[in-house]
C-alpha cells in the first residue's frame, strides 16, 4: 500500500509544478480555446482531469456521489488547486480502502456503457494517474502554442 501512496506523491509533485506554471499564465490565456485541441483550453483540461478523479475514485469506487465540476466555467488556478486537494483526499481514501488487496474487484456503474462493471483497484488507480499525465502533456503543447515555454513536469526532473 505504501508504494501506491509514494507513487501518488510523485504525481502530486509534478502537478504542483504544473499548477505553479499555469498560475504564471494570464487567465485569458488559460481559458483561450485552441483549435488544434478541438477548441479545448488549458483550464478546461485541468477541470477534466479533476473530474476523472471524481468519477473513478469518488463516485465509481467509493460511492460518494460527489459533484462534478462544470468544465465550461472559467475557474481560477486557486479554485482548480482546491479541486485537486479534494481529489487527493479521495485518492488516499481509495488507497486505504482498496489497494491493500489490489486483486479484488471494485464494481460500479459506467454511464457510457450503461451497465455495472467490475474493475480492479489497480486498473482504476493506473487509469486516473495516466489520464492526468496524458492531458498534462497536451497542456504543455497548448502552452507552447500560446507562446510559453513549459517547465519539466516529468516524474524525474532534470533541474
Amino acid at each position: 500500500m505504501d508504494v501506491f501512496k509514494q507513487q501518488y506523491e510523485l504525481v502530486r509533485s509534478t502537478r504542483k509544478f504544473l499548477l505553479k506554471f499555469c498560475g504564471s499564465i494570464p487567465r485569458e490565456k488559460l481559458v483561450k480555446e485552441i483549435p488544434e485541441f478541438n477548441y479545448s483550453c488549458m483550464s478546461m483540461l485541468l477541470v477534466h482531469i479533476a473530474n476523472c478523479y471524481v468519477f473513478w475514485i469518488a463516485n465509481f469506487s467509493l460511492k460518494k456521489e460527489a459533484e462534478y465540476y462544470k468544465d465550461e466555467h472559467p475557474y481560477s488556478i486557486d479554485e482548480i488547486s482546491e479541486m485537486f486537494i479534494k481529489a487527493d483526499e479521495y485518492v488516499y481514501e481509495f488507497i486505504d480502502k482498496f489497494l491493500i488487496t489490489p486483486d479484488i474487484n471494485v464494481t460500479g456503474y459506467n454511464p457510457w456503457l450503461k451497465k455495472v462493471m467490475p474493475c480492479s483497484p489497480l486498473s482504476i488507480f493506473s487509469h486516473v494517474i495516466t489520464h492526468e499525465f496524458h492531458h498534462k502533456g497536451q497542456m504543455m503543447t497548448m502552452s507552447r502554442l500560446l507562446g510559453y515555454t513549459p517547465p519539466d513536469t516529468d516524474l524525474i526532473r532534470f533541474e
